[in-house]
């Protein structure tokens, strides 16, 4: 009795410890998951308002939400001030995010991505008026690929270093969308075939 008795302890204490390793796994796995979505979204919206204050000079203040304070003190890009002198409107911003690695119980994330802008409207700052428009030849903004170190600090994740470990070969400019207008052919349309008359129904005779 007392053998059967262990037995059965043992069977239930393995079922259970069996479920807290699963509920362990799955909460692992929420985890991850969930800080691995805030590190893609940090890196994503982080290096988009990145060329924003570099292209359109905008209040670079917001950087900070995704950037670690060590890193914009020493982007180059930031403080070279190379577009200075235009004035862009709109540009084409890609991103591709090739691979990310998070490790939240180090509080650390390694991301790989390639980014390019491979076009965008300008034109010359304090330009005279009365000169024809001429095309402006903006400095073009390299395509690279980039490792990216983010840092979980008081619960939020920073980007921390970004290292250009490639530079690519420029994207083609995309061609404008084609339009769906018919173009005429010079054809002249044949006229139309007259239908046929429909007999008239028969008039019943008289009784």
């Amino acid at each position: 009795m007392k053998k059967y008795y262990l037995r059965f302890s043992w069977y239930v204490l393995r079922k259970v410890l069996l479920v807290l390793a699963l509920f362990a796994a799955l909460l692992a796995a929420f985890f991850i998951a969930m800080d691995t979505a805030n590190v893609y979204v940090v890196v994503t919206d982080g290096l988009k308002a990145r060329a924003d204050a570099i292209l359109v000079q905008q209040d670079d203040q917001q950087l900070s939400t995704y950037f670690d304070t060590a890193f914009l003190d020493a982007d180059m890009q930031l403080k070279a001030q190379t577009y200075q002198a235009y004035t862009i409107s709109d540009f084409i911003y890609h991103l591709d995010v090739e691979s990310l690695w998070c490790q939240p119980w180090k509080g650390v994330a390694k991301v790989t991505v390639v980014e390019s802008i491979p076009d965008m409207d300008a034109q010359m700052k304090n330009a005279d008026e009365g000169e024809p428009d001429q095309e402006v030849v903006v400095p073009a903004w390299t395509r690279g690929r980039y490792v990216l170190t983010c840092y979980k600090q008081n619960n939020r994740w920073l980007i921390r270093t970004m290292e250009l470990v490639g530079v690519l070969e420029p994207e083609p400019t995309p061609s404008p969308e084609p339009t769906d207008t018919p173009r005429p052919t010079g054809l002249t349309p044949a006229a139309p075939t007259p239908a046929a008359p429909t007999p008239a129904a028969p008039t019943p005779a008289a009784d």
